[in-house]
């Protein structure tokens, strides 16, 4: 259990990784609004690895840190940063879920308890990326109503 819990561990870092990525690019792209949402995130998925970070301490495992890896998109237009965005988190969603099967099958019941708490979680953070991400293409090249979207994700409480 102890390496399948870290692997997680790793990937929830990374996914805080490119969330930081995302918020310098859209910071330098002056979409402050978009950075502070890429923030937030950004420390959401860290908190998501300090959850699993203290279950590994409760069962007494030993905790592994791998280096972290993140490409940024290549074009810098709020729609590709949050289309990268989408795209990690679904591409987590799908590790997330192949890491129930795994631990349905050895099993390891209290890790697969802990899954479904980020299960949940996962499906929320693709549905808001999803919205968002479908609101920027219904601008198109409206950017009086970028620049509106970007002060609204400028709100989000950290």
């Amino acid at each position: 259990m102890q390496d399948i819990v870290n692997t997680h561990i790793h990937r929830e870092l990374e996914s805080a990784y490119h969330y930081r990525i995302l918020s310098a690019l859209a910071d330098i792209e002056d979409f402050p609004g978009f950075a502070h949402w890429f923030e937030v995130q950004g420390q959401e998925e860290e908190a998501h690895a300090q959850k699993l970070i203290d279950f590994q301490k409760s069962q007494r495992a030993y905790i592994e840190f791998a280096n972290l890896a993140a490409e940024a998109p290549a074009a810098h237009h709020p729609r590709d940063l949050m289309g990268s965005a989408l795209a990690y988190e679904e591409a987590l969603q799908s590790f997330i879920h192949a890491q129930a099967r795994q631990a349905d099958e050895i099993p390891l019941e209290p890790y697969r308890e802990l899954l479904d708490w980020f299960i949940a979680e996962q499906v929320e953070e693709v549905e808001q990326c999803k919205r968002i991400l479908a609101d920027i293409r219904r601008l198109g090249e409206d950017f009086t109503g970028l620049l509106i979207l970007d002060r609204e994700l400028g709100q989000r409480a950290a």
